[in-house]
């Protein structure tokens, strides 16, 4: 199983932590947010990190705190800006990718415990504000039938910043396809 961490990003939300640490380093309960992250997967998981913004602090972390693990380091050119954003850091990774894999966002604690690490999934979660979000509405069944991102939307389902891709090439062709710029950057929705 491949796991890509998306860790190229500015973190401009963070307002004064991301002047000194990436945002995937700061701690949570006494360890980085990006450790909670690859310790829900098993010690055989490949990963592939996107890096950008404070790339170093990102490697230099990830190679001390978890020796052994595999890891595969992919330098994202443009992580700031135009153009930029989190469907850039997996196009990216593609290379690495050209098989089902799971991605994730380096700043977000995700307890998935028990759910299947295969197939076709989006973490979701109920929120009061969608249109702070990427808001997904869905079926009764769970299918996804449309994104929304950062507007007004009939659904209170906010995407959490991790997915599971079974169907990677159905996935690269409509991220490459159709180039969707959402606030000046390349999103993943």
């Amino acid at each position: 199983m491949k796991v890509c961490i998306l860790a190229a990003g500015c973190g401009t939300r963070m307002n004064r932590y991301g002047e000194w640490i990436h945002k995937g380093l700061l701690p949570v309960r006494g360890q980085a947010v990006i450790s909670h992250l690859v310790a829900q997967f098993p010690k055989e998981t490949e990963f592939v990190i996107a890096l950008g913004f404070r790339a170093s602090q990102v490697r230099d972390y990830l190679l001390i705190a978890h020796p052994g693990r595999k890891v595969s380091f992919v330098e994202v050119g443009n992580f700031e800006g135009a153009g930029s954003g989190p469907g850039l850091s997996l196009l990216s990774c593609k290379a690495w990718l050209n098989e089902p894999f799971i991605f994730a966002a380096s700043d977000g604690i995700f307890e998935f415990a028990g759910v299947p690490l295969h197939g076709n999934w989006i973490g979701v979660q109920k929120v009061a504000d969608p249109e702070k979000w990427c808001s997904v509405e869905t079926t009764s069944s769970g299918g996804v039938t449309a994104f929304h991102y950062k507007t007004k939307a009939p659904t209170h389902l906010a995407f959490t910043g991790i997915a599971a891709v079974h169907d990677h090439q159905a996935f690269w062709q409509g991220l490459e396809g159709d180039g969707r710029l959402a606030r000046g950057e390349l999103q993943v929705n």
